[in-house]
């Protein structure tokens, strides 16, 4: 078939060279239909098709808030976009789009090129439908019963226009002009080397792209397209909608992606915050920051294989927090000293190893003994060698920590009030919906893997490991692209909806907001046990409770090394203290998006407006008695208490949150 998994580190010597987010398929002509929040974390945003109808101004409120967050928005028509029109009409809408924003890029057989020679070519790309499949389709699809077009005919002087339907005629006349655009459109940028994504609504190819409902009712030429010879060099990402079925796969040496979000009843693996980074190597780069925390049953990978064996952190997460405590040294240079001072910093870690790895790590990069010792030239060695560079300048900090059975602030002690509350968002409505969504998978995932899957929780435990192999290119030949997809579906839908509930993000992050919380108070009263700086080594789960916490939460699964960053601000104007919250959530970008928590109006939030909704919020007893069970032991047992204590451990441990909770000027 010519499709395998993405190859996913770039090689030593790469450079980023284009980076964007990309969605389609949102459907904002349904008045009831909700766009997940996500947030800004490239400069571009690809829309790939059926946003909106160029008629109704929620396509055009949607597209100007977001020329606020993105310096390029490129958009291409779905058949969406025409429906209930004329399609000369709405396509001359499309393009007036242009004129809203300068940020505003909508492409009908147009290309644009930006820095890097990356050449961005745009166009609907209808399919062309096969003659025997021509009926069937042309009457099961909408497209051919609410999209109208004019045929004209000259009589004498006269130009004569009559207005019908279009026919699958008139999509294979649309197909062929525009893929031979297309291929003229490669051809040049072959010539001038330069690097080509192709932005489409329908799908260049049918390997792995198509919904199993749409191959039974013969309406698969009305989706996809048999383009995959186009994916080769120069063509380095092709983007596509239409499917509502998200993807991420390589057909021969282009990577094919779609991030569709469909309509509100469907499953489609949309991923808000999905970024897709382009390197001058041709590889497309994303980190393992650990090794698994266990094998299941059938994989052929054993904790030999790893080094320092399972749940350790790798050379790379060593590098990635090394380089983000570097980027913290730039960030709070006029704050914190060049060397340790124990009264400026405080540093608390869950008691793991890669967690305490992390701390440490990170501290090189934010207190090297010297600028000009910790060059890229160490840094380098230790990505391209895999080994700890001997001559590594460093300052031996503190990096405190409690038995993680004590250890509420960084949410991994033992709590069975939490499972209690886990165990009822397992068994709710909306859980058990998605749980039924995924059956025929989880039947699957359990003869893969040897284990048993019921639920999303089940198959929740096995995702961590089988992902991580995939980053390694261990897993078993089974854990193809659509695969993977759905595993990474599953870990966003269940890091969401475990801690959506208000009392098990209170559980969690409570404590660790309610610790901040105190050392902003000592801060602001002047007093001595108020710490400049805290910094936090802990968990993924730590990072989405406190999303949670403060209603700023997705569907996303925080990326390795994902940061917090809580700065105090004091405003002399009015002789006051605000707050400034900031998710940092890329392992390969240190640009952060502010949080605005729900009592403010803004980002900078003030702290006389915060402190009543936050002692609301937070626990209201010790976390012994908060965590004590509401029933009896017996009716925990069909949950098993170890059993979810260990999803908190498993699936709750690699990502670094660090909390600078200051920074006065």
């Amino acid at each position: 078939m010519g499709s395998q998994t993405s190859k996913t580190t770039p090689g030593p010597n790469a450079k980023a060279i284009f980076q964007t987010m990309l969605m389609s398929d949102l459907h904002l002509e349904f008045s009831q239909q909700v766009v997940p929040k996500f947030p800004a974390v490239a400069s571009i945003l690809i829309l790939a098709g059926d946003i909106g109808r160029p008629d109704l101004p929620s396509l055009q409120k949607f597209l100007l808030a977001q020329c606020q967050r993105f310096e390029h928005i490129f958009y291409v028509a779905g058949n969406h976009c025409f429906y209930e029109g004329e399609y000369e009409t709405r396509l001359q809408q499309l393009q007036e789009l242009n004129n809203l924003h300068p940020h505003i890029h909508f492409l009908h057989n147009q290309s644009y090129l930006l820095p890097f020679n990356v050449r961005i070519l745009g166009t609907t790309l209808w399919t062309h439908v096969s003659e025997e499949k021509a009926s069937t389709i042309g009457v099961l699809l909408n497209d051919y019963h609410h999209i109208w077009t004019r045929d004209k005919k000259l009589e004498g002087d006269d130009t004569i226009q009559t207005r019908r339907l279009i026919t699958v005629d008139d999509t294979n006349r649309w197909h062929a002009q525009q893929h031979a655009w297309l291929l003229e459109e490669i051809s040049k940028a072959r010539k001038n080397r330069e690097h080509v994504i192709i932005i489409t609504h329908h799908a260049p190819s049918r390997h792995h792209t198509l919904p199993k409902y749409d191959v039974d009712l013969d309406i698969d030429d009305a989706f996809v397209n048999d383009h995959d010879a186009d994916c080769v060099d120069p063509v380095r990402l092709w983007i596509y909608g239409h499917t509502h079925a998200s993807t991420d796969l390589i057909i021969k040496s282009t990577r094919v992606v779609s991030n569709q979000l469909g309509y509100a009843h469907e499953t489609t693996g949309f991923r808000p915050n999905l970024r897709i980074t382009l390197y001058d190597d041709g590889a497309v780069y994303r980190h393992g920051d650990r090794t698994p925390i266990f094998a299941y049953s059938t994989s052929s990978v054993s904790a030999s294989f790893w080094h320092n064996g399972f749940g350790q952190l790798t050379r790379r997460g060593q590098l990635q927090h090394i380089r983000l405590g570097q980027h913290l040294r730039q960030r709070y240079s006029r704050l914190l000293n060049t060397t340790y001072v124990a009264s400026e910093l405080y540093v608390r870690s869950s008691d793991s190893d890669r967690a305490l790895m992390s701390a440490y790590s990170n501290l090189v990069g934010l207190y090297p003994i010297s600028k000009d010792k910790l060059n890229e030239k160490i840094l380098s060695n230790l990505s391209n060698q895999d080994e700890w560079p001997e001559l590594l300048p460093w300052q031996p900090i503190p990096v405190h920590t409690v038995p993680a059975s004590e250890d509420y602030i960084m949410g991994v002690s033992q709590c069975p009030y939490f499972v209690e509350l886990v165990e009822q968002i397992q068994n709710g409505e909306q859980v058990r919906n998605i749980s039924n969504d995924f059956q025929e998978f989880f039947r699957h995932l359990s003869n893969w893997t040897g284990s048993e899957v019921n639920n999303l929780f089940d198959a929740w435990i096995l995702a961590d490991a089988i992902l991580t192999e995939a980053l390694y290119n261990v897993s078993g030949s089974w854990a193809d692209t659509m695969t993977l997809a759905k595993l990474e579906q599953i870990v966003d839908l269940s890091f969401y909806y475990l801690f959506d509930s208000p009392d098990t993000n209170r559980l969690i992050a409570g404590p660790l907001i309610a610790d901040i919380w105190s050392n902003i108070q000592n801060l602001i009263a002047n007093q001595s046990r108020g710490y400049k700086t805290k910094i936090y080594s802990g968990h993924d789960a730590s990072i989405v409770a406190v999303l949670s916490f403060f209603d700023a939460n997705y569907f996303h699964h925080p990326p390795y090394c994902a940061t917090l960053l809580f700065d105090l601000y004091y405003l002399p104007a009015n002789n006051n203290y605000a707050l400034k919250i900031e998710y940092l959530n890329s392992s390969d970008s240190f640009a952060g998006y502010a949080i605005q928590p729900p009592p403010c109006s803004e980002a900078m939030c003030s702290i006389d407006v915060l402190r009543p909704w936050l002692e609301n919020r937070l626990p209201k007893q010790d976390m012994k008695t908060e965590c004590m069970p509401r029933k009896s032991s017996s009716s925990m047992a069909g949950l098993g208490f170890n059993k979810m204590y260990q999803i908190d451990v498993i699936l709750i441990s690699f990502a670094f949150i660090l909390l600078p909770t200051s920074n006065l000027n």
